[in-house]
């Protein structure tokens, strides 16, 4: 198992250079999503063989030295590699250690039966609440013995896409007007958050009980728009990031990071 698990990161870590050097970057969809699952498998076999600090930039650093004398041209983007690898496990080892946690339970729950299956339901809320991969509930399913409800998981999700297109029209209209509401002051946001962890950078846009603002008052709710941020949105399975934003005259929690067109 350590042997396999070793391999698995090596080869994972290999490809993972590779297509970061091909201009793929960490996706929800398409070729990134191909990107950020083989990132997060790596992570997890990491996880498996004891490794609980944060290791993959280190292996992607070897695997760009093994690689190098037939392929100079990913040399010159080493450094942003890793920092794509480092932000990204980073982001991924809390909700994992969190899913496995959760996933043991189940595991216990059903141990006793006759099944031996993960039931669709637990499934999907691992997935949508906790961010688990379904993909890597498969694969610890699969090594403990056990089966997983697919039908039953499947049906969850069909059911959250019903109820996200039941929602749709009503908050498609608070997003325009919203999106509407910055871009009338040419607000934008770049994302830094593969490059850097925290950044100086400029308020271009307040909101507060749904309109635009001047200021926000102490201990009041709001929301800031930035030129550039490291703050990486929700989406995928993946809560928005919390944190911090500093300046001269105070100090803003964030609670939440959400995606509202540009």
């Amino acid at each position: 198992e350590v042997t396999v698990a070793l391999r698995a990161v090596a080869d994972h870590s290999r490809a993972l250079a590779f297509l970061v050097a091909d201009g793929v970057l960490p996706a929800n969809d398409g070729r990134g999503y191909v990107l950020r699952r083989v990132l997060r498998r790596a992570v997890y076999f990491g996880y498996t063989i004891g490794l609980r600090d944060t290791f993959l930039a280190d292996v992607v650093d070897a695997a760009i030295d093994a690689a190098t004398v037939w392929y100079p041209e990913i040399e010159e983007q080493r450094d942003f590699i890793k920092r794509v690898a480092a932000v990204e496990e980073a982001r991924f080892q809390a909700t994992l250690a969190r899913g496995l946690d959760l996933l043991d339970e189940v595991f216990e729950r059903e141990s006793g039966t006759a099944e031996q299956q993960i039931p669709g339901r637990d499934m999907f809320v691992l997935y949508d609440t906790h961010g688990l991969p379904p993909e890597l509930t498969l694969e610890v399913a699969a090594s403990r013995g056990f089966s997983v409800d697919l039908e039953g998981f499947d049906a969850e999700m069909e059911a959250q896409r019903e109820r996200s297109r039941g929602e749709s029209a009503t908050f498609d209209l608070e997003n325009e007007e919203r999106v509407q509401r910055y871009a009338d002051l040419g607000a934008q946001s770049e994302f830094l958050g593969y490059d850097e962890l925290e950044t100086q950078s400029t308020v271009t846009a307040l909101g507060h009980d749904d309109a635009t603002a001047e200021k926000l008052d102490s201990d009041a709710a709001g929301e800031l728009v930035l030129a550039a941020t490291t703050f990486y949105a929700e989406g995928g399975g993946q809560v928005g990031d919390h944190g911090e934003i500093v300046t001269a005259s105070g100090r803003f929690r964030v609670d939440d990071t959400q995606r509202y067109g540009d």
